[in-house]
Order: structure tokens, then sequence, then C-alpha cells
């Protein structure tokens, strides 16, 4: 059962259906409420997910002619620019963690490329021979709501660093310890672990959530009309609304959207791109000079197309732009104050990696792998301890969060026989608004009843004696691994 459908049932329960688009938008907020709230509540099995992540030892200099850290009284850090042997290349995921630099630490707000990164405050000139990038604590997925498992089962994995025409090529295996335990932070203080101890078993150790604030204001938005003749570029579709929102990135978070902003294109409208302005200024103030003003906090662009044209049919070259979803289109950096939407982000570069347009919103070019705007809240992160001696990857498991229902095909990501579950809800909540007291316990007490059904299925499981050994009816009652064997 698709939006869609849900929509209709409802309409068809409750006899009415003004064919409003106001009316529409308040039913998918209901429907949306109710779903993320079920999907995020409970550690249901089809909402699980496994995601493999890098533990990381301390980056350490060794060679110290060649790897030394220049600073410029501002928040830039800057390795040396040769390449070759024993020129160390910074992994991406530097952005978050902890520079250690003649006894003070810095956060790592972001990695411009594999030797230059921006810290949280400015540096005061100099170069420095002897530092360290800690890796204090490592962010869970976007989508993630809790951790639910982490296991090392010595997984190999190969890694890429590129800078200019060099590059560093690392792969990494786990020693495969197993199952890793984990606790909360209450009881990490109980134990003392100290991050430079070590022990037999490894232990992962839930961390403090951390957000970023939104923009302060909404995007302004115009035309850009063009008559170069270039009749194979994406164009603003005509009679449709777009809706353009922005979010801050900074030291690996992303933090809530800002205000919508929405225009109209003309039905006439021929050739014309979206201009987008008025992005706030996040570089740093300082008082004098003109060192750099970078602070690391990126803008990340997000677009929707609201409706379409009735009766219009899209051309294959536009079903590339996205319908519904808050898509990202393009990621700017501090100093960008605005953007000028071609509807070509598959295809052209609209994503900063240092100070310029240098990559692809997809990698693949393929538009299911583009990133979708998913408001998570704060974002949580894990400590391990105790430190590696080593680079390995490791597997974990956790409980992700759905994204919204907002094309009229979305479907949850439940079990199909479950999806009425949102059209009671809905109904218990719609009745209530309008006094109809009686059909809304009616729609709660089936609502309820199938939440229960769907818990009693996918939250609860029998414990069951594992027993290695061949096929004996003796043992139907219970679970048998390995090689059978006649017994």
């Amino acid at each position: 059962m698709n939006l869609k459908d849900m929509i209709t049932e409802i309409n068809s329960a409750l006899d009415y259906n003004p064919d409003l688009k106001q009316y529409d938008d308040n039913l998918i907020r209901v429907i949306n409420r109710h779903y993320l709230q079920v999907s995020s509540q409970y550690q249901w099995l089809f909402m699980q997910k496994k995601h493999i992540f890098t533990l990381r030892k301390d980056i350490k200099v060794e060679n110290v002619s060649l790897n030394k850290i220049t600073t410029d009284d501002s928040r830039v850090c800057s390795l040396s620019s040769s390449t070759g042997a024993g020129v160390l290349n910074l992994p991406k995921d530097i952005v978050g963690q902890m520079l250690l630099l003649d006894n003070v630490e810095y956060l790592i707000t972001h990695r411009r490329n594999a030797r230059t990164f921006i810290v949280d405050r400015p540096i005061n000139p100099g170069s420095h021979d002897t530092w360290t990038i800690k890796y204090t604590s490592y962010p869970m997925p976007r989508d993630s709501i809790e951790m639910l498992g982490i296991i090392d089962r010595g997984i190999t994995q190969k890694e890429t660093i590129s800078f200019q025409t060099d590059s560093t090529v690392n792969t990494f295996t786990g020693p495969n310890r197993g199952r890793f335990v984990f606790l909360d932070a209450r009881k990490e203080e109980y134990l003392q672990l100290d991050r430079e101890d070590t022990g037999d078993s490894f232990v992962s150790v839930e961390e403090m959530h951390n957000n970023v604030r939104p923009p302060d204001f909404a995007p302004s938005l115009g035309f850009v009309e063009f008559t170069d003749g270039a009749g194979t570029l994406a164009t603003a579709i005509p009679g449709a609304t777009y809706e353009y929102c922005y979010t801050f990135t900074y030291a690996g978070k992303e933090g809530p959207p800002s205000i919508v902003s929405q225009i109209d294109v003309p039905s006439d409208a021929t050739k014309r791109k979206i201009l987008i302005t008025d992005l706030q200024d996040t570089q740093a103030n300082y008082s004098g000079g003109s060192v750099d003003r970078g602070t690391g906090r990126y803008k990340k662009i997000y677009r929707r197309i609201v409706e379409k044209p009735k009766g219009t049919k899209f051309a294959s070259k536009d079903l590339k732009v996205g319908i519904g979803p808050w898509r990202h289109i393009a990621t700017v950096n501090e100093s960008s104050l605005e953007f000028e939407d071609d509807f070509d982000e598959l295809t052209s570069q609209t994503v900063m990696e240092g100070t310029s347009f240098d990559a692809k919103i997809s990698e693949s070019g393929d538009l299911f792998d583009s990133a979708y705007l998913n408001e998570i809240g704060p974002r949580q992160y894990l400590r391990f301890w105790y430190t590696p001696s080593a680079d390995y990857p490791i597997e974990a498991r956790y409980h992700r969060r759905p994204l919204r229902l907002i094309n009229d095909t979305d479907a949850p990501q439940w079990p199909v026989q479950y999806h009425h579950y949102l059209v009671y809800a809905a109904l218990k909540d719609i009745c209530m608004q309008h006094g109809m007291l009686k059909n809304s316990q009616l729609y709660d007490g089936r609502a309820g009843e199938l939440l229960e059904r769907m818990k009693a299925k996918y939250l609860s499981r029998t414990d069951r004696m594992h027993i290695r050994r061949g096929f004996d009816r003796a043992m139907a009652d219970r679970e048998r691994f390995g090689i059978p064997t006649k017994s």
C-alpha cells in the first residue's frame, strides 16, 4: 500500500474528499507522524541495518621533514604538498576527530583534501613537527536511532586516498576478536576505561549526542534565463512548483534545515535555471589580515518539486531532477552566497571537496544513490576502549530511521500486511479532531490490535537451544547447525 492508497482509503472511510492540496498535506503529516514514531520506538527486525566502518589508530608523525603542519593564524592546517614515499595522506574520516598540537586539542571541522583540513579555532603561525590526530569518537550512520551490536568478523578492506597525482593504498584486516561489549556512558565512568590502556576485551561506549544550529534565514529564489541553444540541458519544468532549503555541515554533523523557500515556474517558461541567493556567509570574521577565513561550516542545498502540472508527462531528460523528496543537489563552501541550479547535478560538478567544485553528487551517477534530506536531530557517537594499534574494519548492526513518505508512490518500509496500521492511526486522530469520538475509539482499537500483532511477530523471538550435531528426530524441537551427519 503506497501513500496515495492510504489517502484514498482514509477519504473513503470518512466519505470526504475535498481534493485540496492543503487537506492532502495535512493527511500526509498525520500519516508520517505515526510512521516515524512507531518505526523509531521499537527495534523492529525489518528496520535494522548493517554498516561497516574502520576503527583507526591515532595518526602520528613518522617522517617529520615531509609531514610538518603549517598554520597561518587562521583555522586552516596544511601539510607539505610533496608527493611520493613517506608523505602522509589523511583519510576522510578525520572530520570530527581531535588534533593534538602543542598539548592543545582542536576539533577538526572539515577536510579540504588529503593534506589540508580546518579546525574549530585559529592557530598561531608556525611550522609544527610534532602533532597527533586522535580518534576519540565515531559517528553513527546518519539514519541510525541506536546501535544494536558491533562485531569484529576479521573483515578485509582496501582504502585508497588520493592527492593530486599521488595516492596511498592501504589494506586493513580485522583481528577477528568477535562481539564487542557495549556500555553506556555512566557504566564506563564506574569502570574508568582509559583509551590508552589495553586488555582482553574490546568495549564500545555510548557517547553524547551532538547537533548543529540551522541557518537563520530562508534562501531567496529567482530565475536565470539562457538562450545559448543548449537544448540538451535540463531546465525548470514549466508550471511546476519548486522548493529549496539548506543545512549546515560542521565537524561531520549536519544540522536541521533552514526555512523553506518556494518558487512557481510560469507555464510558458523555456530554458530557465533557478538562482538561489542569500545563503548565509559562514566564514570566520578576523580583526585583520588576509588569512584564510574558512571555518569548515559548509552548506548543503536541497530541492524538491512540490507538484507537477496536471496531465504533463516528463521527458526522459527531466526525470533525474526528482519529484517529491528533498534531494541533495549541491554543497557550497563558507564564502559562497548563491548557487545556480541548472538541474544537472548527476553529471556536473556540484559538491565542494576543497575550495572548488570537484566531485559529483552521486559518484556512481545513479539517481537512487543521491543523498536525501533526513532530519535526524542530534547525531550520536560511539567511543571504543581501548585505542587500536592498527586500522581495521568492523561491522555494526543498528536500528535505522526511515525517510518520510512524500511521493504518492512511497510505501512504508514495513511488511505489507501491517500498512493498514497507518490508516487506522490517522483515522483515529482525524475523527478525534472533528469530534467523532466513537469512531476515534473504534479506529484506536483497530490500530492497537494491529500494532500488537506486528510486535508479537517482529519483536519477540523464542529462545532455542542450538546444538551442533547430525539429524536426529529426538532433536526436532531444537536448532541444529554445522555439517549434518548420520547419527
